[in-house]
């Protein structure tokens, strides 16, 4: 039996991705020239460069409480997590306080309770968001080499082909982690990092889990919701690409009157583009 190197290569990369951990946290916090905290799970976390240890922290309480501040826009799960903790801890402060009887802050408690809990709802969505996700997409496929043959006959003793391409449209099942996140200059907030697609139905008709993909992917996160719009590009391999049988090409001569043997089933490599969404 022959090892298919492809399918054991994907089949690997796929057992990496899901036993990663790679979800981020605040375990480790710089504070920028600016004075802002940014944690593992921040755009610029890796391009903010430490002159001192005293600019590195292990949480986000840390880093404030060194006269540092939280960043404009809250989309990073960790910044979220301790903004949503410290709004609960201020509330629980303040509810005390108007059961003590002072009376004068009371009138911000329940603002303070719907910023926390917008803030608690916004973190989930953000964890949710980086973590581990699944989407259904269409691929635009492309093979590098030959193309795949569509309808091929015999006609007068010699073989015609009468339809092939190296263009395909493919329905796939995708698996992606947002590795790293950020927020666009509208202050909307992305994501992008490894992943990989298993075919699910192709415009060929080949067999379901014939075709295999890895690549990078990018993802917009929909409002007010864990899921995205994804784009990504990789490459890929057709367990199940029609291609003409070794000797045998277009016009040629044959004795052979059974066109299906002009053909056969072989591994194919090439590049795909593909738009998905999370559920």
């Amino acid at each position: 039996m022959q090892l298919n190197y492809g399918k054991v290569i994907i089949v690997f990369l796929f057992a990496t991705l899901l036993s990663a951990n790679t979800f981020a946290d605040d375990s480790k916090i710089k504070k920028s020239a600016n004075g802002l905290c940014h944690g593992e799970d921040s755009q610029y976390f890796e391009r903010i460069t430490i002159s001192s240890p005293s600019d590195l922290f292990d949480s986000y309480e840390d880093c404030i409480d060194a006269e540092g501040t939280l960043p404009k826009n809250l989309n990073n799960s960790g910044a979220l997590n301790y903004y949503n903790e410290r709004l609960k801890k201020e509330s629980i402060k303040v509810e005390l306080k108007c059961e003590s009887g002072n009376t004068s802050e009371c009138k911000d408690l329940p603002k303070l309770t719907k910023d926390a809990a917008g803030a608690e709802k916004r973190a989930a969505d953000a964890t949710e968001f980086a973590g581990f996700r699944f989407g259904v997409g269409i691929a635009l496929t492309r093979l590098s080499s030959t193309d795949t043959i569509d309808d091929i006959s015999i006609v007068n003793g010699l073989v015609s082909v009468n339809q092939s391409s190296k263009n395909h449209g493919t329905l796939m099942l995708e698996t992606h982690q947002f590795i790293f996140t950020g927020t666009n200059r509208f202050g909307n907030p992305y994501g992008h990092g490894p992943f990989l697609a298993i075919s699910i139905a192709d415009e060929e008709g080949s067999a379901p889990l014939s075709s295999y993909a890895v690549g990078y992917m990018i993802g917009f996160k929909k409002e007010d919701s864990s899921d995205s719009w994804n784009i990504g590009f990789g490459g890929f391999i057709n367990t199940e690409a029609t291609v003409l049988r070794s000797g045998i090409f277009d016009g040629q001569a044959t004795t052979i009157t059974d066109s299906e043997n002009l053909t056969q089933d072989k591994d194919k490599y090439g590049w795909m583009l593909m738009f998905s969404s999370t559920w």
